[in-house]
């Protein structure tokens, strides 16, 4: 992940796992919108990936995540000989005989890995991808104050799912996000 690099980075399965971690963390996407997405809907914008994301009940809202964080992990997997030969096609990450989704993969271990080096008890948190659309919320709101926008950006047709996300486990929340801000920026400076 990212304490090491993406070239580090040994299997298909690391390759594509860090690049739906990142989706999720970085983009506040569910589990389900990093499995759909299409590659069409992947645009470079100035410094971004702008990212069209269909959510719950079709519902369409876009998220940026910044080049500099997603571009190597992106093409590390779109160009990976197990992809390319098993999930070519319109999906990031569905294979292309009979376009299924991974909706059985699991990142257990591989988050497991990054939280135990960055220290984190995993007892006190546990090893949902959903944490990190918590910490992505969490660190939203903390930025702006504004719940609002913290809801577009998760993609809530109601501001009381957002409040969920936000007051319930906030310490939480905020402690995997001030990590992943950590390990992002420490991949950046090496």
């Amino acid at each position: 992940f990212p304490t090491r690099r993406s070239s580090d980075l040994k299997t298909s399965f690391e390759k594509r796992n860090q690049c739906i971690l990142l989706l999720i963390a970085l983009g506040g996407l569910r589990k389900f919108e990093a499995l759909d997405l299409e590659l069409k809907n992947i645009a470079l914008e100035n410094n971004h990936y702008r990212l069209l994301i269909k959510g719950k009940n079709n519902k369409e809202r876009y998220a940026y995540i910044e080049k500099e964080f997603l571009q190597i992990p992106l093409n590390a997997w779109l160009s990976d000989t197990k992809r390319l030969k098993s999930f070519k096609g319109r999906f990031v990450f569905k294979k292309a005989k009979n376009n299924t989704t991974q909706k059985t993969c699991s990142l257990k271990g591989f988050i497991a890995k990054i939280f135990k080096l960055s220290n984190i008890d995993v007892k006190s948190y546990g090893l949902g991808l959903h944490l990190f659309r918590h910490s992505f919320a969490t660190f939203i709101y903390d930025e702006t104050q504004d719940l609002v926008l913290t809801s577009r950006a998760l993609g809530h047709s109601s501001l009381l799912s957002t409040k969920i996300y936000i007051h319930t486990t906030q310490e939480h929340n905020k402690k995997v996000a001030l990590v992943l801000g950590g390990l992002l920026r420490n991949e950046k400076s090496e």
